[in-house]
């Protein structure tokens, strides 16, 4: 069990069809993890109301091959999650992430417990290059939350990283940027 942050409690579970897989943490993005503690950061990169996802190569040494998904990546030694986030978006894209939003860490309980460090950002640029994955598109929640998607560069469908955690984090994110949009709209008149 992680540590808690003083006066935070874990959110609670997110059941998944097949059994509980993932633990969402209420900590800081702050949290010191343990040195044995494997971390990573996934990026929700937005366009409007579209998610960039990744094609993951078919490589069977990664965290699901040939799966739709998110960006991002292992935290390495010494790094922070923020540049991380920044690392491996230059790595896979060749850009950066403009308007960078913390959502939260989560435990990943059938990769084990592998901590997860979420974050959302706009993509203003669109995408330029891919220098990791099959392919790269923008996706609404709607398709996402079919469970496969299509790849106009393979001519095919594949299927998405598992669906409960895709869609908590897409809503998170688009909830998280209402709430600013609204606090953006409110200001304005004063």
């Amino acid at each position: 069990m992680l540590p808690k942050a003083p006066g935070q409690e874990p959110l609670p579970k997110v059941p998944s069809k097949k059994e509980e897989w993932v633990e969402f943490l209420k900590l800081p993005i702050s949290y010191q993890r343990k040195k044995e503690e494997k971390a990573v950061v996934v990026v929700l990169l937005f366009a409007g109301n579209r998610v960039l996802f990744q094609l993951r190569d078919e490589k069977p040494w990664i965290i699901y091959p040939g799966h739709w998904g998110y960006f991002g990546g292992m935290i390495e030694d010494g790094e922070i999650p923020e540049e991380t986030v920044y690392r491996e978006i230059e790595e896979e894209l060749g850009s950066k992430p403009m308007n960078l939003r913390y959502l939260g860490i989560f435990r990943l309980l059938d990769h084990n417990n592998l901590l997860s460090y979420a974050f959302c950002g706009d993509l203003f640029e669109g995408v330029r290059h891919l220098y990791e994955g099959m392919d790269a598109a923008l996706f609404s929640i709607e398709e996402v939350e079919t469970g496969s998607l299509f790849s106009k560069k393979l001519s095919k469908s594949f299927p998405v990283i598992p669906t409960d955690y895709v869609s908590f984090l897409f809503k998170a994110c688009l909830e998280k940027r209402r709430g600013e949009s609204r606090r953006d709209e409110s200001g304005k008149g004063t």
